[in-house]
């Protein structure tokens, strides 16, 4: 059929349009014929009318590949093919062969013709010599007999480097042990011994050592009239230490001082303690001198013994800080006690250096923390105070500290000690002068205090003391006429910990000090700590507090002072810190009528030792728990009750035998890896928790790590494991995994039996069944593509399941979980993905219907939404696939795409004319594979209605135009190319561009602007070809051009080439080269005339002969 007239809006009123299917694949742009000097490069060009074409080239009909002499590319429909450095051997018959989705080809072919250089043979006669003699004209324009001109041959290359550096610029010429000039921004180079020239033949070499941000600009080199340019660009190079950091061994409670120093002085730097960053502070001070860094570290300690580190970026430097420790001693030994019964003594001790741990012993007995005796370490002062002394405390008192200890002796006074030595009296803390004895028997006695001793030389004495009238206790009901503080609160207990807190609560204390009580202050420290703080402060009717100023996985020890208007009275005794729950439960030989228990020792004990066990049960159904011994029991107990669920407890915290814990590992100590020296041990220890213990499982990349290996060492505990990797050597550096598993609840051997629509699925029950017997399985599924689990039906009672319900060709994984009584349990390890499928007979390869009004195409206008539905059938459920251009469509802003079982519609709103194109779905499935392609093509926005006024006679109407698509303006030129580059011009080629506007190219406008500005210079607007030669270039510089097509809605998207270079591709022009030779051959043929008989040309095989005489040589 005839193609449809061009319609102009304007002249269809009636705003109808048809549009034609889908125009088969042809060439509009086809190959020509060519013809090529030797050495130049070659290019053909093709263009097509639609996208997605595949292209194959060949060489007299054989195919060729890319390779450094084939360069091929595709610009949108233009294909082109590169041939470098042109030889006689290319002069071949070209073809293309191209290829679209529908199968369509085309051809197009062309003859390439390859001129070769022309020689000279010049044939030389003598009465006794005949030679012949043949001299090539170069493309340099030179004999190969004369000396050419000094001139660059490989030119220098642009350098991109950092600071620090050294680079090198190099370049060759035509003649060995030549001078070249260097320079650079046009000041000639000064050489030293930063800046070194070397010659080696015809190779030339600028060397710059130890680069600096002032080296960075444009470098020639200059070899007579040629000269080569190239650019040295020189980023910032990353701060690095320029002084490393050194190890430092120094004596205790001396200061341990770290420096290095940087490459820039505006860095900024890190510290780092066995790779966890340091926080200025008491003990941390960071110190900054322009380049140099410091860290200072005061009064050392053995336990400040790390490494230490500095970090700038990626950079780090380490070293690592070793302490002499001081001989310890005491300083200040306990004295003996002399005190009354019911008195509260106290032994104090200061030793020369603090964070020393002390024990405590009377009668060589070691003494436990509790009401009776309270140890408080206070710095390098630590006492021991003994509450309401009996007859039984009377005794040897022992502090013991490593390899140091003191003593010091308790006696009760019955009675008025002879005189003996005066007692030293202290000030600082008061305390009770006097205790309730009979008349007449008051011991001459120290009084002793807490606070700062005194002034060295104090020293009060103090003898026979006397009763004060009216100060009596006043549980005793004398009369009370003095006010002093209240005594200390009584029995603290802590209970409902939790990770946000926990509650104190206390008794009031004895005496009030003859005031009432106003107020109680709880104070808390931690266990690592020796200072206390206030926390909370309560009213006097308040006898608890709930604490919630707390850290989680924290330890505390609480205390109480009660307050009167006298002031703060004494502190109680510290709560008693709660030992952590026993670890790995497990029972073993359970039968009817017992079961015996067995555990490990909790990880830590409060601060004293354990002394047994408690043990409770809850029976079935309830949630009371009884205790089971009267006594603690140290390791295990047989229990006599049937069909009961036993559990060890410590004060807060339950581990049932009925809930195993998964496997869980503590990375934290490796976050910034690890470190080893070789050939030192390569340990990794990291911390575990699980119940039962865990399988450890190590591997080293794809390698699993077993002892079969002499170095290797694997040890598992169930609080820890421990890879050991002994010496280590080199290639041990890399990752290594660690897995564990204790999967004892899940089912065991899950298989798949059969696959068709319903997957058939058995197992074996679990290992361990929880204490309280197997009730039944639940199956899950997953879909492919999802991480959602979902249950196959109901509880199933066996060890076997029928799977149904599932999409025939989906993709899924099962695995089933064991439930009992509190639950369901771990799940078993997933099955791969299995496919559901079909009995084979009925598999059906897929099929694509598309809606009819898209087999024709689709039209819409700019900005409007369109919809590509497309029904999909096939078994199984065939896979659905979107491309356009070869490129496979996404969901975005304005694309969605709509798969379901059945049919697949892409939805595309606010339309642009980048839209057209041609869709093509595709679906797959394991029977086959189908495709379809749908046409659209979207045209510009619509104009507005547009009502015209005509008058005739005395008839007025209005014709109302109907909307019609508006044209727009056109795309960017296709297939922008530049060839035929000269030292002034350059020949520059186009295509017109695949889109018009939907109105016809009027011209074409032609811009440049040079590499170094920003600044575009039109040089035609007028262009009705797709060709344009650029004059008045400037030699050796580099250009930018752009080409735009504009028609009667205005101008187009330009098409930029990358930019070029003014110059020859051989440094001179063909003028040049034939001025040179000539000159050169005269004198030459002068020079021989006497033999000279004749003279011939060759060109591309034919001779031409013009003419000779011995002594004259004419030119044709």
């Amino acid at each position: 059929p005839k193609p449809l007239p061009e319609i102009e809006p304007d002249n269809n009123p009636t705003g109808l349009w048809c549009f034609c299917p889908a125009e088969k694949l042809k060439v509009i742009t086809p190959l020509k014929d060519m013809e090529a000097k030797e050495g130049q490069e070659v290019v053909l060009n093709c263009e097509v009318n639609s996208e997605g074409a595949k292209a194959k080239w060949l060489k007299n009909e054989e195919t060729i590949f890319e390779s450094s002499k084939y360069v091929m590319v595709q610009r949108d429909n233009v294909f082109s093919l590169r041939i470098r450095d042109a030889q006689k051997g290319d002069e071949a018959n070209y073809t293309i062969s191209l290829t679209n989705q529908r199968a369509e080809q085309a051809k197009s072919s062309c003859n390439l013709t390859v001129k070769g250089r022309k020689r000279v043979s010049v044939i030389f006669l003598s009465p006794d010599l005949c030679v012949v003699w043949n001299v090539s004209i170069t493309c340099c324009g030179a004999l190969c007999c004369s000396e050419e001109s000094l001139r660059i041959v490989v030119p220098l290359e642009d350098i991109d480097t950092q600071e620090k550096k050294t680079i090198s610029f190099s370049c060759k010429v035509n003649r060995p042990n030549a001078t070249l000039k260097w320079m650079k921004a046009g000041e000639e180079i000064a050489f030293n011994k930063r800046v070194v020239y070397r010659v080696d033949k015809d190779k030339h070499t600028l060397t710059i050592k130890d680069c600096t941000l002032a080296d960075e600009g444009e470098y020639t080199a200059a070899a007579g009239d040629s000269k080569s340019t190239a650019e040295l660009i020189i980023s910032e190079a990353p701060t690095d230490f320029s002084m490393q950091l050194k190890d430092q061994t120094i004596t205790e409670f001396d200061d341990a001082e770290f420096t290095c120093k940087l490459t820039k002085e505006k860095a900024d730097a890190k510290w780092y303690r066995n790779g966890r960053e340091i926080r200025e502070g008491p003990r941390y001070t960071f110190e900054r001198d322009g380049k140099l860094c410091t860290l200072r570290i005061k009064e050392c300690r053995p336990d400040d013994e790390c490494e230490y580190a500095c970090g700038v970026d990626e950079k780090r430097t380490r070293a690592r800080l070793f302490v002499d420790g001081t001989v310890l001693w005491v300083l200040q030994p306990p004295q003996d006690a002399f005190e009354p019964p019911g008195s509260d003594i106290v032994f104090e001790v200061e030793l020369n250096k603090d964070r020393q741990e002390v024990k405590w012993l009377r009668n060589n007995m070691t003494v436990v923390q509790g009401d009776k005796y309270q140890m408080v370490s206070e710095g390098k002062v630590h006492r021991l105070q003994v509450c309401e002394i009996r007859p039984r405390d009377q005794g040897e008192y022992r502090i013991v500290v490593k390899d140091k200890d003191a003593r010091a002796k308790l006696e009760l006074a019955g009675e008025i000690p002879p005189e003996g030595p005066r007692h030293r009296l202290r000030g600082g803390e008061t305390r009770r002068e006097a205790e309730d004895l009979d008349a007449g028997h008051r011991p001459r006695r120290e009084s002793r205090v807490h606070g700062d001793r005194p002034p060295e030389g104090l020293h009060v004495p103090v003898q026979g003391l006397r009763q004060e009238p009216g100060r009596q206790r006043t549980q005793r009901g004398h009369r009370q006429t003095r006010t002093d503080v209240p005594e200390a609160p009584l029995n603290v207990i802590v209970g409902n910990v939790s990770k946000f807190g926990c509650s104190v609560s206390w008794e009031p204390p004895e005496s009030d000090g003859g005031s009432p009580v106003t107020s109680y202050v709880v104070e808390l420290r931690d266990r690592t700590s020796v200072k206390w703080t206030p926390v909370q402060v309560t009213k006097a009717d308040d006898l608890s507090a709930v604490i919630n100023d707390v850290i989680e996985n924290k330890e505390y020890i609480f205390r109480v002072k009660a307050q009167n208007k006298a002031g703060e009275g004494k502190p109680s005794a510290a709560s008693r810190p709660c030992p952590s729950p026993p670890q790995n439960l497990v029972h073993q030989d359970q039968n009817k009528s017992s079961v015996q228990l067995s555990w490990e020792t909790p990880l830590r004990n409060g601060g004293s030792m354990i002394t047994g066990y408690v043990i409770e049960r809850c029976e079935e159904g309830t949630d009371k728990w009884l205790r089971c011994n009267l006594n603690t029991v140290p390791v295990d107990l047989v229990l006599q009750k049937p069909g009961s669920c036993f559990t060890v407890k410590s004060p807060l915290h339950h581990a049932s035998l009925s809930s195993p814990v998964g496997p869980s590992f503590d990375l934290s100590a490796f976050k910034d890896g690890l470190e080893v020296i070789v050939p030192q041990p390569l340990t990794i220890r990291v911390p575990i928790t699980g119940y039962p213990t865990p399988v450890a499982k190590w591997t080293f990349g794809e390698k699993e790590l077993t002892t079969a290996d002499e170095r290797v060492t694997l040890t598992t505990r169930s609080t820890f494991v421990e890879l050991t990797v002994t010496p280590s050597v080199r290639p041990d550096k890399g990752s290594y995994t660690l897995t564990l598993e204790n999967d004892v609840t899940a089912p065991k051997d899950f298989k798949v039996l059969e696959v068709t629509r319903g997957i058939f699925l058995t197992w074996e029950p679990p290992k361990y069944d929880g204490g309280t017997g197997i009730r039944g399985y639940n199956v899950e599924r997953c879909q492919r593509g999802t991480d959602k689990w979902e249950p196959c039906g109901d509880m199933v009672p066996e060890l076997k399941c029928q799977v149904t319900g599932l999409i025939e060709g989906q993709w899924y994984a099962y695995r089933v979980r064991a439930l009992n009584r509190l639950g369901a349990g771990r799940p078993c390890k997933a099955t791969d993905e299995i496919q559901a499928v079909d009995p084979k007979g009925t598999r059906k390869p897929p099929e694509i219907q598309l809606d009819a009004k898209l087999l024709a195409g689709l039209t819409a206008k700019a900005g409007s939404k369109i919809e590509l539905p497309a029904e999909v059938t096939g078994k199984p459920e065939p896979r659905v696939k979107w491309t356009k251009a070869d490129l496979v469509l996404k969901p975005d802003d304005r694309v969605s795409i709509d798969t379901k079982p059945g049919h697949s519609t892409v939805t595309i709103a606010k339309t642009k004319r980048d839209d057209s194109c041609t869709y093509i779905i595709e679906a797959t499935n394991s029977s086959g594979r189908a495709t379809a392609t749908v046409d659209v093509n979207i045209l510009g926005k619509t104009g507005r209605i547009k009502k015209d006024r005509f008058h005739k006679a005395s008839v007025s109407f209005w014709l109302i135009k109907s909307n019609v698509p508006r044209a727009d303006k056109p795309g960017p030129p296709a297939a922008f190319d530049i060839s035929e580059i000269t030292n002034e011009t350059c020949f520059l080629a186009w295509n017109p561009p695949r889109d018009d506007g939907g109105s016809r190219v009027t011209n074409y406008i032609v811009e440049r602007r040079t590499a170094d500005s920003e600044i575009w210079h039109r040089l035609s607007s007028t262009i009705k070809l797709t060709t344009y030669k650029a004059v008045d270039l400037v030699k050796f510089k580099e250009y930018i051009f752009r080409v735009f097509a504009e028609n009667q809605f205005g101008v187009g998207p330009p098409a930029e080439h990358q930019s070029i270079i003014a110059r020859y591709p051989f440094g001179r022009s063909p003028d040049q080269r034939t001025e040179a030779l000539l000159q050169l051959l005269w004198l030459f043929l002068q020079w021989l005339s006497p033999y000279l008989v004749q003279v011939e040309w060759f060109s591309l095989g034919e001779v031409e002969y013009f003419g000779s005489v011995p002594h004259q040589v004419s030119w044709d």
